[in-house]
C-alpha cells in the first residue's frame, strides 16, 4: 500500500466515524428548532383562544346591556308610577355606562383581528 492509499483509507475511516456524530448534531439542532417553533405556535394558539374568550364575554355583556336598555325603554311606555320610571331610568343610565366601557374594550380587542377588526367595529 502506498502512502497516498493509506492516507485515503485514514480519511475514509475518520469520515465514517464523524458521520454519525454529524448526523446527531444536525438532528439535535433541527429538533430544537422544531420544538421552539412548536412552542411558539402553541403560545400563539393559547393567545388566540384567550382573546376569543375575552372577546366573546365582552360581546355577550354588550348584548345583555343593550337588551336591558331596550327592555327598560319598552317598560317606560307603560309605567305610570314615578318610582318605576326612576328605576328604569337608573337601569338605562347604568347600562349606557357599561355599554360605553364595553364598546371601548371591544374596539381594543378588535384591533388584534387583522381580517375582521374594522368590520366588527363598524357593525358594532
Amino acid at each position: 500500500m502506498t502512502e497516498t492509499e493509506l492516507t485515503l483509507e485514514v480519511w475514509k475511516l475518520i469520515i465514517s466515524l464523524l458521520t454519525p456524530l454529524f448526523v446527531i448534531v444536525v438532528g439535535l439542532i433541527v429538533s430544537r428548532k422544531l420544538e421552539k417553533n412548536k412552542l411558539d405556535v402553541l403560545k400563539e394558539k393559547e393567545w388566540q383562544v384567550k382573546w376569543a374568550e375575552l372577546f366573546l364575554k365582552q360581546a355577550t355583556d354588550f348584548n345583555d346591556n343593550i337588551t336591558s336598555v331596550i327592555f327598560s325603554l319598552f317598560s317606560l311606555q307603560d309605567d305610570q308610577e314615578q318610582s318605576k320610571i326612576d328605576e328604569a331610568i337608573k337601569r338605562i343610565s347604568t347600562s349606557n355606562n357599561h355599554i360605553s366601557e364595553i364598546d371601548w374594550n371591544i374596539r381594543n380587542y378588535a384591533q388584534f383581528s387583522e381580517t375582521y377588526g374594522n368590520e366588527v367595529i363598524q357593525t358594532q
